[in-house]
């Protein structure tokens, strides 16, 4: 009997144990699609996460995949010839046929596309552990959506301080009150005379 009770605990052990598993796996890269599927309920990388995924339609190298992807017109990678306050420059950003234009993308993804087009260094390790988005030869640049313009006020000039590069803000417009967040940045940026680039960006 005692023995029967024992073996009946430790059961009731390895179960929970690997429920709790289960659910953290769950909560984890399967959250983000980062990592291929279980269930096959959806294709690693198609929220814009590669960190774990094979090279597919959405990933190369555990990073998005940008083959296909029309340059930026008019070209916005810094000038040297830039005044020093600016009026905020659209970077258009179009889907190539295989991506779903319904599918949600975070900031990393935009960040990683830009970028590289820039041939600038994605999330550059600062001497204090903080990152700054991307850094070119002449900006440190946030990629942030545009209700949190504020924060990415703060985030560019800490990065261009600790990296003597100009700041740079690329604003993320993905709804109605995208334009009102745009012009509270301008508000601010020009009673300040604050010597922040902004760049603008439809996100889908």
């Amino acid at each position: 009997m005692w023995k029967s009770a024992t073996t009946l605990t430790l059961l009731i052990s390895l179960v929970l144990w690997a429920s709790s598993f289960s659910y953290a796996h769950r909560s984890g890269c399967h959250r983000w699609h980062s990592c291929p599927s279980d269930s096959g309920s959806y294709t690693c990388g198609d929220t814009g996460h590669c960190s774990q995924c094979p090279d597919n339609q959405f990933c190369e190298r555990g990073r998005p995949r940008i083959s296909g992807w029309p340059d930026p017109e008019p070209a916005p990678k810094p000038s040297e010839t830039s005044p020093t306050l600016w009026g905020p420059e659209e970077v258009p950003v179009k889907p190539t046929p295989r991506e779903p234009e319904n599918v949600k993308k975070g900031e990393s993804y935009y960040r990683d596309v830009i970028c590289m087009k820039w041939k600038g260094t994605a999330e550059y390790n600062l001497d204090d552990g903080a990152r700054v988005d991307c850094l070119t030869d002449e900006y440190a640049v946030e990629f942030d959506f545009s209700n949190k313009w504020a924060e990415a006020v703060g985030q560019a000039l800490y990065y261009s301080m600790k990296t003597g590069k100009k700041a740079g803000v690329v604003l993320l417009m993905n709804g109605n009150s995208s334009r009102a967040h745009l012009e509270r940045l301008k508000d601010v940026v020009g009673h300040y005379r604050l010597d922040i680039k902004i760049w603008t960006l439809k996100a889908q």
